[in-house]
């Protein structure tokens, strides 16, 4: 019986010392992605999970939160602003009032040029053709859905402080876009990704937003 015993406490040993092992190399694996809170619209399995959808060399960048529209304002133009001089990667993320989860990734941010449009859709440098539009669904249950440029058009993005913030255009309609206050939208095929309603419904409310930036690796 003591042999038993001792053999049973030396199992038990041994598997805390595994499940703490695990749980090192869990920490290790999201160490890189940005810290969530009850604000947060990805949560670090959810950012994983678009890592692997990214740029090889975004691979392993640090995660950063540059906007949360909860923290820095529910506008356009908040957005505009806060990130007017940050011209990096970023992966804009959306909740809406049923819990969707969705949003974009561009290699630029939102590239802003002081020289264009700001009532047109922005088309950036060349390595935007890397930019992709997704969707987690329902929070309950996240099943990630990318779609990848389609090479139509370079309607990338679109950030005005009258029209709102858009990724994805042409003549069917938006991927997504919200409004000025960031408040109402709407998600429908574009020609841009040919992806589906990103949203609960071709119309929503969003109720969070943030802005999810990432510096590669190499600039640590």
């Amino acid at each position: 019986a003591l042999a038993r015993h001792a053999s049973s406490g030396l199992m038990s040993k041994e598997a805390a010392a595994i499940a703490h092992a695990r749980g090192l190399e869990a920490s290790r694996r999201l160490a890189h992605f940005c810290p969530t809170t009850l604000d947060s619209v990805l949560g670090l399995e959810e950012q994983s999970a678009l890592e692997q959808h990214l740029p090889r060399a975004l691979h392993l960048s640090k995660w950063i939160c540059a906007f949360h529209m909860r923290r820095d304002g529910a506008s356009a133009l908040a957005l505009r602003e806060q990130m007017r001089n940050d011209n990096v990667p970023a992966i804009f993320a959306l909740e809406d009032h049923l819990g969707y989860r969705f949003g974009g990734f561009c290699p630029s941010g939102l590239f802003l040029d002081r020289f264009a449009n700001e009532e047109a859709f922005n088309e950036g440098p060349a390595g935007d053709g890397e930019s992709f539009v997704f969707s987690f669904g329902h929070k309950s249950a996240p099943a990630l859905q990318v779609y990848p440029w389609t090479g139509k058009n370079r309607y990338f993005r679109l950030i005005s402080a009258r029209r709102g913030f858009a990724m994805g255009g042409g003549a069917t309609g938006f991927a997504f876009i919200v409004d000025d206050l960031l408040q109402m939208g709407s998600s429908s095929h574009s020609e841009t990704f040919d992806n589906e309603c990103l949203a609960s419904s071709p119309e929503f409310r969003c109720i969070n937003l943030e802005v999810l930036q990432l510096t590669p690796s190499l600039h640590r």
